[in-house]
């Protein structure tokens, strides 16, 4: 699964946090600072000294490196116009027969399932209240986006989350 925010310059880079600074040696946000910045980071010294010095990637450079070994799962983290630019990658990397988009945003769900509808799409819900999944709610936010896919989880839902989702995607 690929985590995908926008720089500043429009490039998609695979990161999960808003923030540069918990996972780079970076400051601010991703979408404050160009892919040129963004690409001289050390993304890997966090994690264990063996990685210093690996940068973030782009989603150009996290598709090459699936290649055909793999479905690339791409989860937007993001609220702003991506879509369009994770289509021509997912085009340019041959990956449009496999890949998946995620998204806990159904605008962004919705805008995949526009512009690429062969490629499943899931919306990603969170509890609300108490941990505790709702079903109304969380089925609106599906029809709305379009989704082909829903969380939450079966054994996370409570018993009418469960049976309604499985009733309309069953």
């Amino acid at each position: 699964e690929f985590d995908v925010r926008l720089s500043k310059d429009n490039v998609p880079v695979i990161i999960h946090d808003i923030g540069l600074s918990r996972t780079t040696n970076g400051r601010g946000s991703v979408r404050d600072a160009d892919w040129s910045e963004i690409k001289i980071l050390d993304a890997g010294s966090w994690f264990n000294t063996a990685f210093a010095a690996e940068s973030p990637p782009s989603l150009r450079d996290g598709l090459k490196a699936v290649g055909k070994r793999a479905v690339a799962c791409v989860e937007i983290k993001t609220g702003q116009p991506i879509v369009s630019l994770v289509h021509q990658q997912l085009e340019s990397a041959q990956m449009m027969n496999r890949a998946i988009i995620f998204s806990f945003k159904p605008k962004q769900v919705h805008a995949a399932k526009q512009e690429m509808p062969d490629v499943p799409a899931l919306l990603l819900v969170e509890p609300g209240a108490g941990l505790v999944y709702v079903a109304e709610p969380i089925l609106a936010k599906a029809f709305e986006s379009g989704a082909d896919l829903l969380t939450p989880e079966e054994e996370m839902a409570n018993e009418d989350a469960r049976e309604g989702v499985a009733s309309v995607f069953d």
